[in-house]
């Protein structure tokens, strides 16, 4: 396994099936559980944003 793990990650005010879903990599050494809320610090100069129906960078 690799240095990182990806997590599946919504909104906790918008926690039903049409929620935006993203993504986090975050290091394997995280005690996030599947259901559990987290709270997350950004790095906002590592943020990649992709258009869902191109799949294209949208910040590049």
């Amino acid at each position: 396994m690799g240095p990182n793990t990806d997590l599946a990650l919504r909104p906790v005010e918008r926690a039903d099936e049409e929620a935006a879903e993203f993504t986090a990599r975050v290091a394997n050494e995280t005690d996030a559980a599947p259901g559990e809320t987290i709270t997350l610090a950004v790095d906002t100069s590592e943020v990649h944003l992709f258009d869902p129906e191109t799949g294209e960078n949208i910040l590049a």
